[in-house]
């Protein structure tokens, strides 16, 4: 990264400068759901007495953080499975917390504690509680973002993991409350060279425009390059893990080796993943047999014909691999 852009170093001037190159940096197609996220659902809420989101709102909000960072489509599902009126009186408490809080940024104890109290909705994890949080006061409070995390955490130690753009995040309660302090502090030093409060949301903002510099469209970055095989494939997010039948494929075979209850308990604790379910999932799907299943995927499926009709091809293999399980231990084998 260069130095003018580095979290600890970053002046006003150049900050300014990427805050304005931010409608660019968001797809055109995804500015509906800007709108929803940055305008109309705050509006909304600030005309209620008392505060609160509807269930409709908080899909949308999810809708916005899937395609504004990275797509987990098991999440949708988990929102989708809340009720009305728990998403009303869950939000309802958790503003009427942040309205009793006597002097603004509120505390990390506070904040803590209405993280905690989102996250009693099924499919939200401390990330998405903070975008939920930040409804109400987008100056104080930072979404916890892929870009800015680790943009905030450039200059830490590398991991094993990864580091940079690259760096692994947990999404965890702690890993937040390590961040709210240093966007303060950003706030703050960027707010006396100004003369005026710098906001939570346009520190968000210019992390995701440094993100999406450091990391071009796919289009863009696999130009010249050579396609890879399925297999490799298989390691890469942005291929087949992208393919909604694939995704689906690959669901159903979850489900036929890890059974129902497992796979369910994984949808609910994926909302934010941990480091050793992340690793669980992903040594999963390096296994020799899901390569196998990927590879043979691209050949049967990855052509012709609808996303539909290879999603119903996908599913009718799967019966049949598992008709062939029974026979087999009928039979004894």
């Amino acid at each position: 990264m260069d130095e003018q852009h580095a979290f600890e170093r970053i002046n006003l001037t150049t900050f300014n400068t990427l805050l304005q190159q931010y409608p660019k940096v968001v797809p055109e197609k995804l500015e509906g759901l800007e709108r929803q996220r940055l305008t109309v659902i705050p509006q909304a809420i600030k005309e209620r007495d008392p505060s609160y989101i509807t269930k409709d709102e908080l899909v949308v909000l999810m809708d916005w953080k899937l395609a504004h960072g990275k797509f987990r489509p098991s999440l949708r599902k988990l929102i989708q499975q809340n009720d009305e009126p728990t998403v009303k009186t869950t939000s309802m408490e958790s503003f009427k917390e942040y309205s009793s809080i006597p002097s603004k940024p509120p505390s990390e104890a506070r904040v803590k504690r209405m993280i905690e109290m989102f996250s009693k909705l099924r499919g939200v994890g401390p990330a998405t509680a903070t975008l939920l949080v930040a409804l109400c006061d987008p100056v104080n409070i930072p979404f916890f973002s892929d870009e800015l995390y680790r943009w905030a955490f450039w200059d830490a130690p590398a991991t094993a993991k990864g580091s940079g753009w690259k760096r692994e995040i947990k999404y965890t309660l702690k890993e937040y409350l390590q961040l709210y302090p240093k966007v303060h502090q950003l706030k703050a030093r960027l707010a006396s060279e100004s003369g005026k409060e710098i906001s939570a949301l346009d520190v968000e903002k210019v992390a995701y425009v440094l993100g999406k510099q450091a990391d071009p469209p796919p289009a863009a970055a696999a130009k010249g390059k050579k396609r890879k095989s399925p297999a490799q494939n298989s390691d890469d997010e942005s291929s087949l893990g992208n393919n909604p039948a694939w995704a689906a494929y690959a669901r159903n075979f979850e489900v036929a080796i890890l059974g129902e209850e497992r796979v369910a308990e994984l949808d609910r604790e994926e909302a934010e993943e941990t480091a050793a379910e992340r690793e669980e999932r992903e040594a999963f799907a390096k296994t020799p047999y899901m390569r196998g299943l990927a590879a043979a995927f691209e050949r049967g499926f990855g052509g012709k014909g609808s996303d539909s009709e290879r999603d119903d091809d996908a599913e009718s293999t799967v019966s049949k691999k598992r008709k062939k399980q029974k026979e087999r231990s009928k039979e004894g084998d």
